[in-house]
């Protein structure tokens, strides 16, 4: 199971009757919080294809809008430096590279260097402390899945590009 991820078992007649939900990872001795939820007591059995389950963060609570982090003549490359203060699976994919992935603790770092564009996958985003030339950046909280591309955005405004993180998820 990964962050954040939902499994529905079902009961001798097909029919969801627990709900098991990871909801945190990452804790002292390799440890973890496992809710599980017996839905025959909470979801009437006639009902149950019909519940709108939302997700336990909820689309309120997620930034939407792009951040920018700088501007330029022209898209130039540009360097990520990422300091890990907890446990994280990281998956980014730059530029057209095939996608990489691993799992990261505390203390631990690395840099990517950027031609165009960096999307980035964090099953812990406030386990990231992330710099771009210097600017530090807020990808998400501490327990949320964050999901976005850095690029180079037009600004119709001013006619110079815009480096902007933009979410995805």
């Amino acid at each position: 199971m990964i962050l954040g991820e939902e499994i529905y078992i079902p009961d001798s007649h097909g029919k969801p009757a627990w709900r098991m939900y990871l909801k945190d990872l990452g804790l002292p001795g390799n440890g973890g919080i496992l809710e599980i939820q017996l839905l025959a007591e909470i979801i009437a059995e006639e009902d149950y294809v019909a519940q709108d389950v939302e997700p336990p963060s909820g689309e309120a609570e997620r930034r939407r809008e792009p951040q920018i982090i700088f501007g330029a003549e022209r898209p130039d490359r540009f360097t990520l430096e990422i300091a890990f203060n907890d446990f994280c699976l990281f998956r980014y994919k730059v530029d057209s590279q095939e996608p990489r992935e691993d799992y990261y603790a505390n203390g631990e770092n690395f840099r990517l260097d950027i031609g165009r564009t960096l999307t980035i996958w964090a099953s812990n985003a406030g386990a990231l402390s992330a710099k771009i030339g210097g600017k530090e950046l807020v990808l998400g909280k501490r327990g949320e899945v964050s999901v976005g591309q850095f690029r180079w955005v037009l600004n119709q405004d001013s006619g110079a590009y815009d480096l902007s993180f933009v979410p995805l998820y």
